[in-house]
């Protein structure tokens, strides 16, 4: 087989294959899945065979130049593996602070409401489902859950690190603390008047608008940090 063509077919055909595979072992949930083989390192590989095959048989003879197109794909393959490893996943912010207000939740299920009809307006493709303002004023009088106002002083956003030789690992990225926000709190759960508390955001789900009570009020929810998660 000519070197050039060996050139490009080993690492062309490596880069793909890692590229192709990688994200579907080593991380299912990325979108992009395999798109990255075909449409990124494939053909980045299959340039990178041709530069080095045309380049190569001018300074090295014999079996040399194929050991080293070997050793440079096997190199290309660990390189493009390391990077999909899925990245750390998003657990929350953690606030420090003083809650400064709380009040009843379904105290502004009528603004939500009102709010939320006005998207409807605005946005006619979609389509509420069948008595939603009674749904949700039933369920967050039910709910029993409260309106909170926080007041930070110090914010990290927690991640927790995914990688085989760093799993589970938790990692806080400190952000500015900005001004007082409003927290969903669920029934029974009890906050201190000043310290550390978490805020999360649930998925969006099929229904429109959200049935969950945080996204509905257009709040996150709020609940006292877990020890591991505190920040260092």
């Amino acid at each position: 087989m000519p070197f050039f063509l060996f050139s490009v077919l080993v690492i062309g055909g490596v880069s793909f294959l890692a590229g192709f595979l990688g994200p579907i072992a080593l991380n299912p949930e990325a979108n992009q899945g395999p798109l990255l083989g075909i449409f990124i390192t494939g053909p980045l590989g299959v340039i990178a065979g041709a530069v080095l095959g045309l380049i190569l048989p001018l300074f090295s003879k014999g079996t040399v130049k194929r050991q080293v197109v070997v050793g440079f794909a096997i190199l290309v393959a660990v390189g493009i593996l390391l990077n999909c490893f899925p990245g750390p996943k998003y657990l929350g912010v953690v606030y420090r602070g003083t809650v400064t207000q709380a009040e009843a939740a379904e105290n502004q299920v009528a603004a939500a409401i009102s709010e939320w009809q006005t998207r409807a307006r605005q946005h006619p493709r979609y389509q509420p489902r069948p008595h939603w303002p009674e749904e949700m004023r039933a369920k967050l009088q039910a709910a029993a859950g409260r309106l909170v106002t926080i007041e930070p002083t110090e914010v990290w956003a927690v991640y927790r690190v995914r990688t085989p030789w760093n799993h589970g690992k938790l990692e806080w990225e400190p952000r500015p603390p900005g001004e007082s926000f409003q927290g969903y709190v669920a029934a029974g759960t009890e906050l201190p008047p000043s310290g550390e508390y978490l805020a999360t955001s649930a998925r969006p789900g099929a229904e429109w608008p959200p049935a969950d009570p945080a996204m509905f009020l257009g709040v996150v929810e709020v609940a006292p940090v877990p020890p591991e998660m505190r920040p260092p």
